[in-house]
């Protein structure tokens, strides 16, 4: 097992943050919240001559656990350091930055995307009678997920519609395709191809113009005019990260996994766009709701 012998003597951890902004900086609030070993933070530098500094100072500190926090961090480390345990979090796709590859048995950590039949069940409680959902992806972003979601929601009897593209200008045609194909529901995933200002800004607009919900996977296009999102509460990733790290401290237990799903993810809506959509937005979904726009 990694570390056996730091385990019982050394008791600090090093955490690795790629930016100093306000999701990173909950994430690790949550972490302290359940993990109350000594900890040293180091940030990411932009320049290649000072992170080899910080590389140099995390190895000569011997901690017993590194917490790394965002890509940029994650993959500073993740190449560098093989005998000590890398925990990471605040990632959104960490199967395509080789996160779950073979080689790297010193590392997991809690993944941003929220598994694609959590979110598909959440739309279809918000919309009971939906029966085709349309998905604009890039294969090589977000494959797996969209395939997780077509298994689930083949289950369900609710046809999924593809539009896989590959280039951003893409999107508006596709979108509009997916419309006439008479799609109940719009599905965003976390897909850099998919996502730009412009394109959200397109797709939010053209849903409400169709009365077509618009789900997504995070709340900034909710206040925006998407109907939905789940996202997950960084305070919480930081805690469940925490916990883990405890469990490997104590018990000497790294995860199985390389990829974790986060625990508690938030629901918001846009009480606004579900009046112009002529959605009925029940009492429970608002009170089970995060946060409401209206």
């Amino acid at each position: 097992m990694l570390l056996t012998e730091a385990l019982a003597d050394n008791s600090e951890i090093v955490v690795v943050q790629g930016k100093d902004i306000h999701p990173y900086t909950q994430a690790l609030e949550g972490f302290k919240s359940e993990c109350d070993f000594k900890i040293t933070t180091f940030f990411v530098e932009s320049k290649l001559k000072k992170n080899r500094e910080v590389l140099k100072k995390i190895k000569s500190k011997k901690p017993v656990l590194v917490l790394t926090i965002g890509l940029n961090a994650t993959l500073l480390v993740k190449d560098e350091i093989d005998d000590i345990p890398i925990l990471y979090c605040m990632v959104m796709n960490p199967e395509k930055h080789g996160l779950i590859e073979s080689g790297h048995s010193n590392i997991s950590g809690i993944t941003l995307k929220v598994p694609a039949k959590t979110q598909l069940a959440q739309l279809a409680e918000v919309i009971p009678n939906i029966k085709k959902i349309g998905v604009i992806y890039n294969e090589n972003n977000t494959g797996l997920l969209i395939e997780e979601g077509r298994r689930f929601l083949k289950d369900k009897n609710i046809d999924l519609v593809f539009e896989n593209i590959s280039l951003k200008k893409s999107v508006p045609k596709a979108a509009r395709r997916l419309v006439k194909k008479g799609v109940d529901a719009l599905w965003l995933p976390p897909d850099q191809t998919i996502v730009t200002i412009d394109s959200c800004k397109f797709l939010i607009l053209l849903s409400i113009e169709n009365n077509i919900a618009l789900m997504t996977y995070a709340g900034s296009f909710v206040q925006a005019g998407a109907l939905l999102s789940l996202s997950p509460d960084y305070f919480a990733v930081g805690a469940q990260a925490g916990e883990i790290a405890k469990d490997i401290i104590h018990n000497n237990n790294f995860p199985k996994e390389s990829v974790i799903t986060p625990k508690v993810v938030n629901l918001d809506m846009n009480l606004k766009t579900a009046k112009k959509i002529k959605i009925n937005i029940t009492d429970d979904l608002i009170n089970s709701a995060k946060n409401i726009f209206e």
